[in-house]
């Protein structure tokens, strides 16, 4: 067996093959597949997804424009004007300005697939780079479908927190900056009391270190018993459908959700002196498990308001 001079080392030439081998083996294992698409046991297949590979407005066939002030006592009044939400350079934009508009200090932009899309089980994928400063409260996240803003009287499953919430990222500038939350928001009731019921909520948080210098890619698995949530395919917490206690007869997290993607404030915002502030979204995908294509009530989206 001849010698092969490798720098500082001498080693046999038939030892080459095994000690690469050796070093595939290693990086296969921390690393995954060496060209970076790492094998998954689950066979994920696209069904669904906005690359924002075109320049203007949001799709209007899979985006709809909140306006005005929507909830929370928020400070923003949301727009569609394209200073606040449009799709360039790959991207799409959702701006934070302070200006006077209307009877509003501050302008932002929150984008909803209402009656457009309608989603279930799946692995969802959001690749983006949060808005920095004070104040700033970027979030992407879903609600029960059927969900209304109206007080006029609708059946539980319309109402929230009865039609169930996935926050899959929210980032609170107020604290914890370099802290991602994802939380399940549902009803339960006190003491077993159909009558007396509340808002409760679980979640977890993952640390990410200047979420507003790089894209990172905020996900989450959803089946018939869990969603696991993850940042960078890292999976922090997990969440067991089977402790929601049933609305109306029905559990809201096996039901379709509508996603949404805004960049709300919050009281601190008048402390920001970095406005305006970009909420950047490199893309929204959303993919089905093909071992359960054929399984009842199985992983799907839908791209009509009827879910069919």
């Amino acid at each position: 067996m001849r010698m092969v001079w490798k720098g500082p080392f001498v080693v046999m030439s038939g030892q080459i093959v095994a000690v690469r081998r050796f070093i595939y083996i290693i990086l296969f294992i921390f690393f995954g597949h060496p060209c970076g698409q790492a094998a998954s046991p689950r066979k994920w297949e696209l069904t669904w997804s906005d690359e924002f590979n075109y320049k203007g407005s949001p799709d209007t066939n899979l985006w709809n424009y909140e306006i005005g002030f929507i909830r929370n006592g928020e400070p923003q009044y949301y727009t569609a004007r394209t200073n606040n939400t449009r799709v360039e350079n790959g991207c799409l934009t959702i701006e934070m300005h302070r200006e006077d508009y209307l009877s509003a200090h501050y302008t932002s932009a929150s984008l909803t697939t209402k009656d457009k899309v309608r989603f279930h089980y799946g692995k969802y994928e959001i690749r983006a780079k949060l808005p920095a400063g004070r104040g700033v409260w970027p979030a992407i996240w879903m609600v029960g479908a059927q969900f209304q803003y109206t007080s006029t009287a609708l059946p539980l499953t319309a109402m929230w927190p009865y039609c169930g919430e996935i926050d899959i990222m929210e980032n609170y500038g107020e604290w914890n900056v370099d802290t991602i939350f994802s939380t399940v928001h549902y009803s339960d009731t006190v003491f077993g009391n159909p009558e007396n019921r509340y808002a409760y909520k679980k979640g977890g948080n993952y640390s990410v270190i200047n979420p507003d210098k790089s894209f990172h890619v905020y996900g989450m698995e959803w089946t018939k018993d869990k969603m696991k949530f993850m940042v960078d395919d890292r999976t922090f917490y997990t969440f067991k459908i089977d402790d929601v206690e049933p609305i109306e007869g029905q559990n809201p997290f096996n039901q379709p959700f509508m996603m949404i993607l805004n960049f709300a404030a919050s009281g601190t915002i008048t402390n920001n002196t970095s406005l305006p502030q970009k909420f950047l979204i490199d893309y929204v995908r959303v993919y089905k498990d093909r071992r359960y294509e054929e399984e009842e009530g199985g992983y799907f989206t839908s791209v009509n308001a009827t879910g069919e």
